[in-house]
């Protein structure tokens, strides 16, 4: 866990979660005063995104409610981003391999969230929502999911059929 730093509603902290012994870099977002029982949400990005967005967006909105956030990086996403990585997404097993990670370190998120926050919720956009909608599922203590722009795959994804099969 890197230093907080304060921010004008809350406190903002990159941390490093682990999951499976990968290293998944996240943005913390808490009030300055917790509250007992204070909710919390997990922030899922988009393709092609990173976690520091939703947390500049969506987290700072819930921020200003009394609500705090987690933002990860998602596999091949922000700062794990390797663009000779994004070749693999062409080959079926490895994108069925990257699909279980993070929905592994998602599950991660919601571990630390519990120990940290009372109540959590899963804020997905785009390919978020679909990590979003399997987590809840397989998660009964996530207790709300929000969904945005989770309609379809981005055209021209690689192997499309394969990614709607597996979510």
């Amino acid at each position: 866990m890197t230093a907080a730093t304060p921010t004008a509603t809350g406190i903002r902290t990159r941390l490093t979660l682990s999951a499976g012994g990968e290293p998944v870099p996240a943005v913390w977002l808490r009030p300055g005063t917790p509250a007992p029982g204070q909710p919390a949400a997990l922030l899922l990005h988009g393709f092609s995104s990173r976690g520091d967005v939703m947390a500049g967006t969506v987290g700072r909105a819930l921020l200003r409610r009394g609500v705090a956030s987690l933002s990860p990086d998602l596999p091949l996403h922000g700062t794990r981003g390797n663009p000779l990585e994004l070749q693999a997404l062409r080959n079926p097993l490895e994108l069925a391999r990257l699909w279980r990670l993070a929905l592994r370190e998602a599950g991660a998120g919601v571990d630390f969230l519990r120990g940290e926050t009372g109540r959590v919720g899963v804020v997905g956009y785009s390919l978020g929502s679909f990590l979003a909608v399997m987590l809840a599922s397989q998660r009964p203590e996530v207790a709300a999911v929000v969904l945005a722009a989770g309609g379809d795959l981005p055209g021209g994804t690689p192997l499309t059929a394969v990614a709607r099969t597996v979510a």
